[in-house]
């Protein structure tokens, strides 16, 4: 702690004397530009990384404060898993709902395995 200390005003004075003063720079650009430079560096070199990037072989999709996937890494495809986080059983339950509706043609709507990822066609 007494060396983040030290050091984060010495970063700071570097920044404010070498990169705003001489250039002319917006501080607040280089202030995120710093935040990058060492979350980058934090996740490429330090040892810190790898626990970062890559946290646990189980995925967990929460809609709604509910429980909508739980799987291990080997029971669900990359697939599968992107369509559930991008809201695709919302999108069956929508599609169902506007079957439903009178006046609604239900033939134009896309079905259920063309909602998933990967499925969609460019028209």
């Amino acid at each position: 702690m007494i060396v983040a200390l030290l050091v984060s005003p010495a970063i700071g004075f570097f920044n404010g004397w070498m990169v705003v003063k001489r250039p002319g720079c917006p501080s607040f650009l280089v202030t995120l530009d710093g935040f990058a430079a060492i979350a980058t560096w934090m996740l490429l070199r330090a040892r810190y990384g790898n626990w970062i990037s890559a946290v646990g072989d189980h995925f967990s999709v929460l809609r709604l404060r509910a429980m909508e996937l739980s799987a291990e890494r080997g029971e669900i495809t990359l697939e599968e898993l992107t369509d559930h986080m991008a809201g695709g059983a919302e999108l069956a339950a929508l599609k169902h709902k506007l079957s439903q509706v009178r006046g609604a043609d239900a033939e134009e709507l896309p079905e259920e395995h063309a909602l998933r990822v990967g499925a969609l066609k460019a028209n």
